[in-house]
């Protein structure tokens, strides 16, 4: 059984590699970001992200997922865990993730949707979708969802080995709905 369990996770694991990178090379050309990013004033010491984040920002998304939960912490109840009749409960997380393509594709991170039954995806101008999960790889951390909608805004993806130390780097995310 182990080694069945283990063939799955790798099979998986490789197919949402393919799939991945099939999507990036397909949907995406590199991205230069160094064209939004401007100076703000004639001193080159003053780098501008307006932007570079106002592009970024039309492609992150929130991302709600919701799951039942057993009681975690029933050793230290006094009752252990017992209580309502270990009856389970909903909750819900919360994360970010980008979208990578224009038919609704999107990235974020495995731990987000961990054994969701529903999720939620709230674009940056507020529209709501119902997302499938595509594949998640637990090693890596990754998950990849859907969402049925076209002409989405998107990121595109860039080859890091292009970067040196002491470039900028802009992080967005959305965890909150913020």
């Amino acid at each position: 059984m182990k080694k069945v369990k283990s063939i799955g996770y790798i099979s998986l694991g490789i197919f949402l590699c393919f799939l991945i990178q099939e999507i990036v090379i397909q949907k995406t050309t590199a991205n230069n970001l160094t064209e939004s990013i401007t100076t703000s004033t004639n001193d080159s010491r003053y780098i501008d992200f307006t932007m570079a984040s106002e592009k970024a920002l039309r492609a992150v998304v929130h991302i709600k997922s919701k799951f039942i939960e057993d009681e975690i912490y029933g050793y230290f109840d006094p009752f252990y865990g017992r209580r309502y009749f270990k009856q389970p409960r909903a909750s819900v997380a919360s994360g970010s993730g980008v979208i990578i393509s224009k038919d609704g594709y999107i990235v974020t991170n495995r731990h987000v949707i961990n054994d969701a039954k529903e999720i939620e995806v709230v674009l940056h101008d507020k529209r709501t979708y119902a997302a499938s999960i595509l594949g998640q790889d637990p090693t890596s951390d990754l998950a990849l969802l859907k969402i049925q909608e076209d002409d989405l805004n998107y990121l595109n993806f860039d080859d890091s080995n292009k970067l040196k130390v002491g470039q900028w780097v802009l992080a967005v995310g959305n965890p909150l709905n913020l």
